[in-house]
């Protein structure tokens, strides 16, 4: 069983959230496929947690989705019912988390916890599977080069604009309701008058309920009034004129054209689909597990407060260890969340979830997964939008690097998700460790196109801050110059 796992991305999380996706991997029903993650492991250290899978479960689903895929299973009703199985949990959610918390029993405490909880968990091995359409990358080029032929420079421009997003993803979203606020006014003084007004507070507060929860991601704080009013001061003149709809209508537009020219590119035409559809189910399990969280807050502060520890240190607990504290009327072990501050690890193998923490979870972690091979002073990966970019290399591993990022910087991460949106709308070029042609970095690199490479294994390692380097997204290098 010796580092038979590989790891497939990190996320700033504790091991609450962890044990959602192992729960959700063993629970959650998904129709129409034979998708399944029987083992699963969860590591993590301070605030950042490995997202790890057996080698063979992987290659295993792969098959079954190409095969599933030349069934004709993934038809539009089966990513309807996909994409139906956690949004319908939404005003479910909703309407428990409306009341007051403060004055009411633990036995309802815990019976709202459950709802929201498993809401939670609901969307994970759907958003897995959107994860895991990234291993039909060879296929698909594949299909590609029967198309266009073997030119690596054509077949890179095709994928980017067949993969484009032609749904609109909640970064879209967002983008779209800042441009509708931000061409009402001509400067940033006008601006900041309209924000003391009544419909100013308004407008900016629709901003926060209908996208600010977005930013929280696992681990964090919604972004504020003031943060978008500090975001929208520092977008004047800087960012794109075309609307993401006016985007997402041209990308249409290109597509129908390419499928115009190439008449006999019926599968391509319908793996395109299937990867697009995948696309948006990775990007709205997502957003819906984050917007659960934002409205379940208040739940969870008061939770908190019981158990006498901070909305992060909750993180650090499980769904059941949360509920027994509850009803036992106990407080929290403060030794434990310590120790799990160091490491901890969630293990889902034989139909179980096992926990671990400090050092049993190192050695668990040093046992199971297997560790990438580190190159000097280069890296290759896969490319997911064209283009030659040189500038100064920002490494990011939490949150708290966000700080130090400047406009223009290229982003260098282990694996970016929703809590980097803002610095991938900044960057200049974009180059992860992990990924594939459907992660994060991917679908927003297409939709505001900018070079990137994924999937490079250790560039996080390899390149540190200041460093001067060239992304080749022609040839899928990166390289210190």
């Amino acid at each position: 069983m010796d580092h038979q796992f590989i790891d497939l991305g990190r996320r700033n999380k504790g091991l609450y959230w962890e044990y959602l996706s192992a729960y959700s991997f063993l629970h959650t029903v998904m129709e129409g496929t034979a998708f399944a993650i029987p083992c699963f492991l969860g590591f993590g250290r301070g605030v950042s947690n490995n997202h790890c899978h057996r080698k063979d479960v992987l290659e295993k689903n792969r098959d079954i989705m190409i095969k599933e895929f030349g069934q004709g299973k993934y038809t539009e009703e089966f990513f309807f019912k996909l994409d139906r199985m956690y949004r319908v949990l939404l005003p479910t959610v909703r309407e428990v988390c409306s009341r007051d918390f403060s004055n009411i029993d633990t036995k309802e405490i815990v019976s709202a916890f459950s709802v929201v909880w498993k809401a939670m968990a609901e969307g994970n091995k759907p958003m897995l599977l959107g994860l895991m359409a990234q291993n039909l990358q060879e296929f698909f080029e594949g299909e590609v080069r029967e198309i266009v032929g073997s030119d690596q420079k054509i077949v890179i421009t095709a994928t980017a604009l067949l993969l484009a997003p032609t749904k609109p993803t909640q970064v879209q979203i967002e983008e779209e309701l800042l441009m509708n606020l931000e061409k009402r006014f001509g400067d940033s003084s006008t601006f900041l008058a309209f924000c003391d007004t009544v419909e100013g507070k308004k407008a900016l507060a629709e901003l926060v309920d209908k996208a600010g929860w977005f930013h929280m991601e696992y681990i964090n704080d919604p972004w504020t009034e003031n943060d978008y009013k500090e975001h929208i001061l520092n977008r004047f003149g800087k960012h794109d004129e075309v609307s993401p709809t006016a985007r997402t209508q041209q990308t249409l537009k290109k597509q129908q054209e390419f499928f115009r020219k190439h008449k006999g590119a019926t599968v391509l035409k319908e793996l395109s689909f299937a990867l697009q559809e995948f696309s948006f189910i990775l990007d709205a399990s997502k957003a819906v597990i984050i917007e659960i969280r934002y409205r379940a807050l208040a739940l969870y502060d008061e939770i908190a407060s019981r158990l006498g520890v901070s909305r992060r240190d909750l993180l650090l607990l499980s769904p059941p260890e949360i509920s027994s504290l509850l009803l036992a009327s106990q407080k929290a072990d403060k030794e434990l969340i310590k120790e799990r501050w160091k490491a901890r690890a969630v293990w889902l193998h034989d139909d179980k979830i096992e926990l671990f923490s400090g050092k049993k979870a190192e050695e668990l972690a040093q046992k199971l997964i297997e560790l990438p091979e580190q190159q000097k002073d280069n890296v290759k990966g896969i490319i997911c939008f064209p283009g030659i970019v040189r500038g100064n290399a920002c490494v990011v591993h939490t949150v708290e690097d966000h700080k130090k990022f400047h406009d223009g910087d290229i982003l260098v991460a282990h694996d970016v998700s929703t809590e980097y949106t803002s610095l991938l709308k900044r960057a200049s070029a974009i180059v992860t460790d992990q990924g594939g042609i459907i992660c994060h970095a991917a679908i927003v690199a297409r939709e505001f196109k900018k070079p990137c490479i994924v999937g490079t294994g250790s560039a996080s390692d390899i390149f540190k801050d200041g460093d001067i380097v060239e992304v080749d997204a022609h040839k899928g290098v990166v390289r210190k110059i």
